[in-house]
């Protein structure tokens, strides 16, 4: 499976060799989120679909963008940026990462404040790089995981498209961290995460399920 993963993620770097890579120096600038139209149209069907723009490649990965709502606010002279619901036609959604995925099976939902992912057991090993699991389908709200349940879905590579400092979905509960330009590292799989708050492992309030999506 191994040997099969390395295969699959050469084949995407080779495939994606031409593709011009998506530029943003702040609020201002960057891809601007237009739905899932075209070729990007590609669905979860679950929350990060509000916030996703994905084409599917025919070597069976993904290749498209997650975007962020920038605040209007700075942390030392860096745009501050949260999750949104980019279908709001009044929000100025731009991209935050792009992102690679490559398909997983099995992924084992083994904690959800911050919600963690163990992989060990998954049809597909955890690559330096591809480091942030995204399950596919039902539920919808993260908030319906179940601990201890496998699902199918993705595991990215992201790569910033800028600096921010992110605040995740729930600023209330999250601290916030600096995303850098370039690969982001911080991760959700059981055993590499970082230990960092905001973004990607937040806590979120069962009970009242809220609406916030921690997948990206």
């Amino acid at each position: 499976m191994a040997r099969k993963f390395l295969i699959l993620v050469l084949l995407v770097s080779i495939s994606l060799s031409g593709v011009t890579l998506v530029k943003a120096d702040g609020p201002d600038t960057g891809y601007k989120w237009n739905g899932h139209l075209g070729k990007f149209d590609f669905k979860f069907y679950n929350l990060i679909d509000n916030h996703q723009q994905m084409r599917w490649l025919k070597i069976g990965a993904l290749q498209g963008y997650i975007y962020i709502q920038f605040t209007g606010e700075y942390v030392d002279g860096i745009p501050v940026a949260k999750r949104a619901d980019c279908t709001n036609p009044a929000l100025d959604c731009r991209v935050g990462w792009e992102v690679i995925g490559v398909p997983v099976n099995g992924a084992k939902l083994v904690q959800k404040g911050p919600r963690l992912w163990d992989l060990s057991q998954a049809s597909l090993p955890a690559d330096p790089e591809f480091l942030h699991f995204q399950w596919e389908g039902a539920p919808y709200k993260p908030c319906r995981l179940n601990i201890g349940a496998q699902y199918n879905g993705y595991l990215f590579k992201r790569t910033a498209v800028t600096t921010f400092y992110w605040l995740g979905g729930n600023s209330e509960k999250e601290l916030g961290r600096l995303v850098a330009q370039g690969v982001d590292l911080h991760s959700n799989i059981y055993g590499v995460w970082t230990g960092s708050d905001g973004g990607d492992g937040e806590e979120h309030d069962d009970e009242g399920c809220g609406e916030h999506e921690s997948g990206a």
